[in-house]
């Protein structure tokens, strides 16, 4: 009985010795977004664009967010809204069972004005 019992422990252990690796073989990229005066910005779209795939997240109200299960490698990462000029930063390094910090500091996007002009002829209701 209690050779079933050693055996049936060094098995759990084994499971989870080996779970661990597999664990770890992805890493993840967080940070936090914001305004120039220092306020957090929600609802900007984060990419991480790598070699083996792209993925996305959009920040918290606290203008954090986080992207994780992502291959280890090289990624731009960028952050985008509507409205504030788009950042980006190149070569951000990921490595397994790691995380990278990518903050942004985003700044409002120079409107130029644009004046639209139309004019509206007369038409005959018979006519159109």
């Amino acid at each position: 009985m209690a050779g079933a019992r050693h055996v049936l422990t060094l098995a759990s252990l084994a499971v989870v010795l080996l779970a661990v690796p597999a664990y770890a073989q992805t890493g993840r990229i967080r940070g936090t977004v914001r305004d120039a005066g220092g306020g957090a910005v929600s609802g900007v779209t984060i990419r991480a664009q790598g070699a083996a795939a792209t993925r996305r997240a959009t920040t918290a109200a606290d203008g954090n967010y986080s992207i994780q299960n992502l291959e280890p490698g090289s990624y731009t990462v960028s952050a985008a809204l509507p409205g504030l000029r788009t950042q980006m930063q190149q070569d951000v390094q990921v490595r397994a069972g790691a995380e990278a910090v990518v903050d942004f500091v985003m700044q409002a996007v120079e409107l130029e004005a644009v004046t639209v002009t139309a004019t509206l002829r007369e038409q005959e209701l018979a006519k159109v």
